[in-house]
């Protein structure tokens, strides 16, 4: 009897989801804006990435993110150099205020993790002593809220997506905390 119960909740909500689903895919420019202890050390950052968002309902959109960011040092040193490139991996939820308007305003919250890698490297100024090298990689535990966007369609297929929010990524020993702010295309499958 259980199991039957399962299987017609089951019926009954891919039914509804199917009559509604849309499959949105899109791709764009990143920028990240460093914060707290991250922005005393990094400048303003820069990459791209892809995402997939599928509309359950008319209103809420499950979605997938990959992104990919780098930044460089604040403040040049003579001889000495930093960078850190970030590769975001995100789910995504999202609350869709107008659907099928033309003007979309959305909001919620991402989730997941980010592949962090830190290197720096800086001159002894001290002739005959090699420059010292430090590299660091992990994967940090990262959270967007709120994640604040809107969708402006083009057509009944293309739109141009915007969103931002702020982005809490754990690192071993601080934070690499950043303001996202994302530019994209996207293309709608029904």
């Amino acid at each position: 009897m259980f199991k039957k119960a399962i299987l017609a909740t089951a019926v009954v909500c891919g039914a509804s989801f199917g009559a509604q689903a849309q499959l949105r895919v899109g791709a764009g420019l990143m920028t990240g804006l460093p914060m707290g202890d991250f922005g005393d050390a990094a400048s303003f950052g820069i990459g791209g990435g892809v995402w997939a968002d599928y509309f359950v309902t008319d209103n809420i959109a499950a979605g997938v993110s990959l992104g990919f960011l780098s930044y460089g040092a604040k403040e040049e040193v003579e001889g000495s150099d930093y960078s850190t490139t970030m590769i975001p991996i995100l789910l995504t939820g999202d609350w869709h205020f107008m659907p099928g308007e033309t003007f979309d305003f959305y909001a919620g919250v991402g989730l997941g993790f980010n592949m962090v890698s830190s290197k720096s490297t800086i001159d002894s100024g001290i002739p005959g002593i090699p420059a010292t090298e430090v590299e660091a990689d992990e994967t940090a535990f990262q959270l967007v809220i709120p994640r604040i966007g809107i969708n402006y369609m083009l057509n009944d297929t293309w739109g141009i997506d915007f969103n931002t929010g702020y982005s809490l990524v754990m690192v071993d020993g601080g934070n690499a905390d950043y303001i996202p702010v994302n530019l994209g295309v996207f293309y709608v499958l029904e």
